[in-house]
């Protein structure tokens, strides 16, 4: 069974953080959720790929050459995803009722 784009979406991001920031903990805050969640998503990951991402450590994390692959797909659509929202939002007509600041 197909993941939902969402999920796919929210795991592909909190993989991203942990690369990023190097660490689970790291990821997880920067995301505002737990590392056993951010553990999870990015096991998940790997489940559904049949491949290691990361190798982990106590003390650290790793890239594997399939995780360095898997990394720079998932940061170029999540650049893409960010770049398009950003454009429809600027294309947006202003919301009614909105004040671009308080009259001084």
């Amino acid at each position: 069974m197909q993941e939902p784009l969402m999920d796919r979406l929210a795991s592909d991001r909190m993989f991203a953080a942990v690369v990023e920031s190097g660490s689970f903990a790291s990821a997880a805050q920067r995301l505002g959720t737990s590392s056993g969640y951010a553990s999870k998503l990015v096991a998940k990951i790997e489940s559904e790929l049949g491949v290691r991402l990361l190798h982990r450590t106590t003390r650290a994390l790793q890239l594997t050459e399939a995780g360095q692959t898997y990394y720079n797909r998932v940061r170029g659509s999540l650049t893409r995803s960010t770049s398009s929202m950003r454009r429809c939002a600027a294309q947006a007509p202003p919301r009614a009722g909105r004040c671009a600041s308080p009259p001084p």
